[in-house]
């Protein structure tokens, strides 16, 4: 009996043993659906966050294509005006250059015909002065002045009709 106390003994402790290792196995198998529990709702967080953040960066993406073709429509509108811009000061230099040429034309000529008129009022000026001394010689001829001979009468009135004569045909001989 003995041998029986001893086999029962021993089917107890294996009986316990089996009861623990059981329990073990248990343990371990609920910690292990634990640790998938809390794996898969790490994957679905995950997930979840890499989906945002995908949509996220296709967004930006998106906004960042928008934004570069905007700039780049910018880009070509402001060539445009550039290439407008450099048209029309072109335009305008050769406008300028032209009315410059035609201003200095007209200047020119404007004192071309300043110079001829500062000569033809000298001139004008030149013969007003013989006419008055034509007057005054004249003048003395017409007061009879019997002082002086006959021949010196002639002789002043002879010089009187010759300054008279040029006089005359400067002014009306030399006009052009």
């Amino acid at each position: 009996d003995v041998a029986a106390v001893e086999a029962g003994s021993r089917v107890r402790a294996l009986s316990d043993y089996r009861k623990r290792a059981q329990r073990a196995v248990q343990t371990a198998a609920e910690r292990r659906a634990e640790s998938q529990r809390a794996l898969e709702q790490l994957v679905y967080e995950q997930s979840s966050q890499l989906a945002t953040l995908q949509g996220e960066l296709q967004a930006s993406t998106a906004e960042m294509l928008k934004a570069q073709e905007e700039m780049a429509a910018i880009v070509r509108s402001s060539e445009q005006s550039l290439a407008l811009l450099k048209t029309q000061a072109s335009d305008i230099g050769k406008t300028t250059s032209k009315e410059q040429s035609r201003m200095d034309a007209m200047l020119s000529t404007l004192e071309a015909q300043g110079a001829k008129l500062r000569q033809e009022l000298s001139r004008r000026r030149s013969l007003e002065e013989e006419a008055q001394l034509l007057r005054r010689r004249v003048s003395r001829f017409d007061k009879p002045n019997s002082s002086q001979p006959k021949a010196a009468k002639d002789s002043g009135l002879e010089e009187l009709l010759e300054s008279a004569a040029v006089g005359l045909f400067r002014l009306f001989g030399s006009k052009k």
